[in-house]
């Protein structure tokens, strides 16, 4: 890895790079404060989320939460409901538990240092660096994706990112970029770059302020960097569900928890290859059927809903009888409402 630690460079960057924050950094509410709850919010649900997703959920449980009391408070199925269609769920499993913690034992105050948020239910380096920079000013970097792709980049960083070597050259080299500036807008401005100009895929390193001292682009490795190791193999799933509906109510159980969307509701379902779901397909050919491909970051599920409309069966285990116009009171994964999106269609 080059020599970065030239006074010279990192402080003329930085100058640049907070130079272009303060232009060009997009307006969002939770730049507006520097309350930590409305900070840990909005850092928990926009982690492998992008702003234009996340921003109508913090907005949502703001409303209906407004204080950590008052998620501390709420039943698990309640925080789920109103986190419905972000997946990541454990997100908001930890969420809650985080809040009950702060409401309980903390009295509502959040704790004040990077090492201490660490020790909650769903914070890890990250959030406990954006939480304790944003809000009490301690000097420490956050790394993200947006970070690490920039950093890689900047500095020239040819170690594999998930590599132990190359997490702690991108520490290394964050911990000496931050060195004296204001850590809630340095942060922030690191982040935002990396969001809006070193983009994965088409960086605008035209117009990016770092051109001038960027090594990657010196070097033309801009499309090489960061490095990590190869995905995981995709596995291909296949459910059959079964939609009852009779006299006004339906049928779901709730997930368990060693499965993805785990303690969410569901209608009863089994899972099997894609052979004998071709063989359950064709044996209820006459009933209304819907399939659906449904794509997970290392899952593909092929599902195929099946519509009974007969009274509903007795002996399904964990099976509960609800309203089908109270649907919307039961927290279910998007693939449930993506059937339920075609269904009314």
């Amino acid at each position: 890895m080059p020599e970065f630690s030239s006074v010279s460079i990192l402080k003329s960057s930085a100058n640049a790079l907070e130079h272009w924050y303060e232009r060009n950094k997009r307006n969002m509410p939770w730049r507006l404060t520097k309350e930590p709850y409305k900070i840990w919010l909005s850092e928990i649900i926009l982690q492998q989320t992008r702003v234009e997703q996340g921003l109508p959920y913090y907005l949502a449980f703001l409303e209906t939460f407004p204080t950590v009391h008052d998620l501390a408070k709420a039943e698990e199925d309640t925080v789920l409901r109103v986190w419905q269609g972000l997946g990541y769920y454990n997100r908001a499993r930890n969420l809650h538990k985080t809040a009950k913690i702060i409401s309980k034992e903390h009295k509502g105050v959040f704790p004040v240092t990077y090492d201490s948020l660490l020790l909650l239910p769903g914070i890890g380096p990250y959030t406990a660096a954006a939480i304790s920079s944003i809000c009490y000013e301690e000097e420490v970097p956050v790394i993200d994706g947006n970070v690490q792709r920039l950093i890689s980049r900047h500095f020239l960083v040819e170690e594999r990112i998930d590599s132990g070597a190359g997490s702690k050259a991108l520490r290394s080299i964050a911990e000496s970029w931050i060195q004296g500036r204001t850590p809630s807008r340095f942060n922030q401005a690191m982040m935002e770059l990396g969001a809006l100009i070193c983009s994965p895929k088409s960086p605008s390193c035209e117009t990016c302020p770092l051109n001038e001292t960027c090594l990657a682009l010196r070097e033309d490795k801009v499309f090489k960097l960061p490095k990590k190791k190869a995905k995981k193999a995709v596995r291909e799933r296949h459910l059959i569900y079964h939609v009852h509906r009779f006299k006004g109510k339906t049928l779901l159980v709730k997930r368990g928890t060693d499965d993805v969307w785990a303690g969410l509701y569901e209608w009863p379902s089994e899972e099997c290859n894609a052979t004998a779901q071709k063989k359950i397909k064709k044996a209820f050919a006459k009933k209304q059927q819907f399939e659906i491909k449904h794509i997970l970051s290392h899952q593909h599920i092929h599902a195929l809903f099946i519509l009974h409309l007969e009274a509903l069966p007795k002996k399904v285990e964990g099976g509960q009888e609800v309203g089908w116009n109270s649907l919307d009171d039961y927290p279910m994964s998007r693939l449930m409402t993506r059937f339920l999106e075609l269904y009314l269609l």
